[in-house]
This record gives structure tokens, C-alpha cells and sequence, in this order.
């Protein structure tokens, strides 16, 4: 999963501030928090910057209160023209409460204002980069990106779905230190620490980190990526159902025609740009959902093995 591992990197960054504190009354990095503020102004453009054709990034490093308000702002990179403007504007900014174990915690982040010198369009702006560090938002901006939001939801939804299921223990020791190992947590940053635990934590643990990994996924995902994300949790349920099989035997049909006919529903509204390669032995997939034997075990044999090479296809892809 190697072309997978800043995209993932890069989203536990942004639920690190919920799942690496421990204890409710201290302060967590929240990393750049511009997406999570509900009121966040633009700083005025200083004359002397424009005069002069300052521009470009501004970082803030903020720390924000129980209620969401900020406490304090101190520009710590950009043009020395234009950080007290933004300094300034970060001290008007609000931001929802960050809860932790159902009480609101302060966060210390970073506010990016980009500044635009063009003389027919002298502006200041909050940085569009969301969430995501700027220094590594491009770095996904390529060719495969939404197949890697596909796989890595994927992935998520298995981990979830084996985490939860008592019969599938050893399978999800496997997969968890796959996962681990898969990232290079040995490499991992100082604020990443949490995610070597994953792999030996209790389950609610697990389940409390692979929540909130699920839900900063969507959260930093656009529309268009949201149906990949969808699409990725539908694959995910089927492998997983193909996984207990082989653990425990039997034959679960029902499950897996129901999980077969919403990826025939989901795959009739792909977007324009779903990969061809792959829309092809879905298609082949699906014409198992017509069947009224699935319950025999040679068929059902057959439509596993397709099930885990359309898997193979998508994680070795992202690799």
C-alpha cells in the first residue's frame, strides 16, 4: 500500500487531535485547523504589503479554548509585512468546541492565510488546503487519487467489520499489523505514536481509532470523492464476508447477494472517470447477484475467488 501511505498519513493527521490524547483537560494538537473553524475572516491586505508586491502563505499557530475561541495567535512563518494582519484576523476566528471523552479540550493548531499580490486582485484569503498541510495536499493530487480513497475505505470497512467479529480474532491480528507495518511506523511522526498501538490495542480501542479514521476520511474527501469512499465500503463488506467464509466455512449467501446488489445499484451512478480496468470484472462480479444458487458451494466458491482478485486489483494498484 506504499502509494497509499501519504493519503493515509495524511488523514490520520487530521484524527490525531481526537484519538491521541488520553485524558480530557489538556491541550491537543489539532494541526491546521482552517475546515474546522465556523467563523473564519479574511485579514486586510496592508497597504505597505502591497506596496512593496508582498505575498504568498501565512501559518498562525493558535490556541483555541474549551468554547472555541481563540486564546492567543502568533504568526510563525510568512512575509514579515503581512503577520499581524493575520495574526489579527486569527484572533477573530471561532471554531466549534473539541469534545474528548465527552468534555471540550483546547487545541493548539495552525491557521493558513494566503495573500494574493496580483495588482488586479490584491486579496487575503483563509488557505485552501483545508485540513491538509500545504506542504503535502499536492502530493495526492494524482492520477489514481479517488481509486485510493476506493481502497483505503476499503481497507477501513474490514478493519471495522473483523475488529467487531469475535469469530475473525486471528484474521484481524493479521490485518491490523499488516496495516501497522504496511505504514513503516517505525518512521511514523512523533504525533502518529498512537497508530503502533492498533495493532495489539483492545477492540474498543480499535474501534474508537478506525471511527474516527472513517469519519475524518469523508470529512476531508470532496463530492466526487464521497462515491468512491461509498463504493469502497460496499467492496469492503463483500471481501470481509468472503474472509469469514474462509475462516469459519458455511456459505452466507444471503449477505453476499444483498452486498452484490448494491454494488450493481452504486456501479450504474459511477462517475465518468471510474477506472475501465476495473468496471469490467465488476461487471462480471454483479451477474452473480442473478443467480439463485449462491448457495452452492462450488458457485459460491467461484464468485469468492473473483471477489478477492477485483481486491487484489485495488490494494496492489495502491501500491
Amino acid at each position: 500500500m506504499k502509494k497509499q501511505n501519504l493519503l493515509i498519513i495524511i488523514i490520520l493527521l487530521l484524527c490525531s487531535s481526537v484519538v491521541f490524547a488520553q485524558e480530557a483537560g489538556k491541550t491537543i494538537s489539532g494541526g491546521v485547523v482552517n475546515g474546522k473553524a465556523i467563523s473564519l475572516p479574511a485579514p486586510a491586505y496592508p497597504a505597505a504589503a502591497q506596496a512593496v508586491g508582498a505575498s504568498g502563505a501565512v501559518n498562525v499557530q493558535v490556541l483555541i479554548d474549551e468554547e472555541g475561541n481563540v486564546i492567543s495567535a502568533s504568526a510563525v512563518s510568512g512575509h514579515p509585512l503581512l503577520r499581524s494582519a493575520a495574526e489579527g484576523a486569527a484572533r477573530n476566528a471561532k471554531f466549534r468546541p473539541t469534545m474528548l471523552s465527552g468534555q471540550s479540550v483546547k487545541v493548539s493548531g495552525v491557521i493558513t492565510y494566503v495573500f494574493n499580490s496580483s495588482k488586479s486582485n490584491q486579496t487575503a484569503e483563509s488557505g485552501t488546503a483545508g485540513d491538509i498541510p500545504s506542504n503535502i495536499s499536492g502530493s495526492i493530487v494524482q492520477e489514481r487519487e479517488k481509486l485510493n480513497y476506493l481502497a483505503l475505505s476499503a481497507i477501513i470497512r474490514i478493519l471495522i467489520k473483523i475488529n467487531a467479529d469475535e469469530n475473525l480474532n486471528a484474521v484481524a491480528e493479521k490485518f491490523f499489523n499488516d496495516f501497522v507495518n504496511g505504514l513503516g511506523a517505525d518512521d511514523l511522526p512523533e504525533e502518529l505514536e498512537f497508530i503502533r498501538e492498533i495493532a495489539t490495542a483492545p477492540k474498543e480501542r480499535r474501534a474508537e481509532v478506525l471511527c474516527v479514521f472513517n469519519s475524518t476520511l469523508r470529512e476531508s474527501a470532496s463530492d466526487n470523492q464521497i462515491w468512491y469512499i461509498t463504493f469502497g465500503e460496499d467492496l469492503g463488506d463483500l471481501i470481509t464476508e468472503t474472509l469469514k467464509r474462509a475462516v469459519i466455512g458455511g456459505t452466507g449467501s444471503s449477505q453476499t447477494k444483498y452486498g452484490l446488489s448494491k454494488i450493481k445499484n452504486s456501479l450504474s451512478s459511477a462517475p465518468p472517470d471510474f477506472p475501465k480496468d476495473l468496471r469490467e470484472p465488476l461487471k462480471e462480479l454483479i451477474e452473480f447477484s442473478e443467480r439463485n444458487d449462491l448457495a452452492d458451494v462450488d458457485i459460491l466458491s467461484e464468485l469468492d475467488d473473483k471477489i478477492m482478485e477485483i481486491g487484489d486489483f485495488i490494494f496492489e494498484e495502491n501500491e
